[in-house]
This record gives structure tokens, C-alpha cells and sequence, in this order.
């Protein structure tokens, strides 16, 4: 389990917010990204993406 303690990044006219957290697992580093719409309350995540590939 992962907690996101990332930064908001983007706040269009949508309202998604985008938070970031990189993790460590079985010894691979990885990238989480959760799209979160802020405006219903409480707020939805719209996805959750995880990538290894960090540098790109």
C-alpha cells in the first residue's frame, strides 16, 4: 500500500489535481500518479498510474 504525499501539479478548468509519490517495491523504483478531480465532495480519484520508467 502507498500513501501519496505528492504536490498539486495541475488544476485546469477540470479541477484534477495530479499527486505524486515514488516508491520502492521488491527493490524496483517506481512512479505512482493519481488523477484526482477536487470539485465533488469528497473528491474522486479519476486514475492511478505506476511506472517504473522515471527518468523519461
Amino acid at each position: 500500500m502507498a500513501i501519496v504525499t505528492g504536490h498539486r501539479l495541475a488544476c485546469q478548468e477540470t479541477c484534477r489535481h495530479v499527486l505524486q509519490s515514488q516508491l520502492e517495491i521488491e527493490g524496483r523504483r517506481y512512479l505512482l500518479l493519481v488523477f484526482v478531480d477536487v470539485r465533488p465532495t469528497p473528491a474522486e480519484v479519476v486514475t492511478a498510474y505506476l511506472t517504473s520508467k522515471i527518468g523519461k
